[in-house]
């Protein structure tokens, strides 16, 4: 974790440094934009408009799952999810296609994983849109979840998703149901 930090620190030293025009310690002469520049609002960032939702429905799918969406983008998940055990963590993902052909990725981890159980306030869940202009992210990072036996299904009660501070995520995102698993 250190090594991350000092990662960390050493590039938002290089961008502190870019606005001095100043060497830095890579050999790197950075020099500040000319004043002249134009820098635009954050207005420009891109709007979260829920008329892309719900995702074109699926076809050919047998019904493992019985997932519910609710608040900016409603919308039910019937297809299983890609489930996946990688040592102490239980993985599970899926991926649908809004209406406007940009896509809507659901991720969940979770943390500590030892086998089916109920995991209280250690899973991970993560809702992403991104269409090419913006990347709008949801989360709870406390989240429960019980796994069912052999990795077959999971269940995740009433959960709300928040968005993520620094995208233009705006509303709530709420989801619960049964997680129907196929191995990935």
């Amino acid at each position: 974790m250190r090594r991350g930090w000092g990662i960390l620190l050493s590039i938002g030293g290089a961008l502190l440094l870019a606005g001095c025009g100043v060497e830095a310690p890579n050999g790197i002469v950075v020099t500040p934009a000319p004043s002249s520049t134009p820098v635009g609002p954050l207005s420009v960032l891109p709007k979260w408009s829920p008329d892309s939702c719900p995702p074109v429905a699926e076809t050919n799918v047998a019904q493992r799952s019985d997932l519910t969406f609710s608040g900016t983008c409603a919308f039910t998940q019937n297809g299983p999810l890609t489930c996946q055990v990688s040592q102490d963590d239980f993985y599970m993902a899926m991926k649908r296609t809004l209406r406007n052909g940009i896509p809507l990725s659901l991720y969940i981890n979770v943390e500590r994983y030892h086998g089916p159980d109920t995991y209280t306030g250690s899973a991970q869940v993560f809702m992403y849109v991104q269409d090419g202009q913006g990347l709008f992210r949801w989360y709870n990072v406390q989240a429960t979840l019980t796994v069912g036996p052999n990795e077959a299904s999971a269940t995740l009660p009433q959960l709300d998703l928040q968005p993520e501070a620094g995208t233009p995520a705006v509303g709530i995102e709420t989801v619960s149901g049964t997680i129907g698993c196929v191995k990935g």
